[in-house]
């Protein structure tokens, strides 16, 4: 499996440590002036969770972030989805759909529904946890998917 893509962006000195997540859920209307704004926000899709995977030595001032942030690289973190076990298997390539359940009392909710599951993505299904119970008995299993980035032009 080829190495993800590093961004470069900017987070707040208290997030700045590997593995931490975050929604990216777009600028801050108090972003919009700074210098830092093409680095800090350019390269990142709006919806998606990004991971950090490098702190690197430099400090930022930031209005948004108690004054201080920090240089970092993340990556687009991998999801936990609730996908159609007839599409299941490790290295496949599927669109994921959020599901049409409105059941926020399941314990899998939260598979079904992910945070930064992008509408109109493709994603690579990149190991297979196991089979979820659902209630409406469809027949889920629980994948660890990474989107696959969009051609260049």
């Amino acid at each position: 499996m080829a190495e993800q893509k590093r961004i470069i962006t900017i987070v707040g000195e208290r997030q700045a440590r590997p593995k931490f997540a975050f929604l990216y859920n777009g600028p801050s209307r108090a972003c919009k002036d700074c210098n830092y704004f093409k680095v800090c926000q350019e390269k990142l899709d709006q919806g998606s969770v990004y991971e950090i995977v490098k702190v690197r030595d430099k400090e930022i001032p930031c209005n948004i972030h108690d004054d201080k942030a920090r240089v970092v690289e993340v990556v687009e973190a991998d999801l936990s989805v609730a996908v159609n076990r007839r599409e299941t298997f490790e290295g496949a390539t599927v669109t994921i759909k959020s599901s049409d359940c409105d059941n926020k009392s399941c314990p899998s909710f939260g598979i079904c529904m992910p945070l930064g599951l992008q509408k109109k993505g493709k994603y690579r299904i990149v190991g297979v946890l196991g089979p979820i119970s659902c209630p409406l008995r469809r027949p889920l299993v629980e994948v660890r998917a990474r989107r696959v980035p969009k051609p260049s032009s």
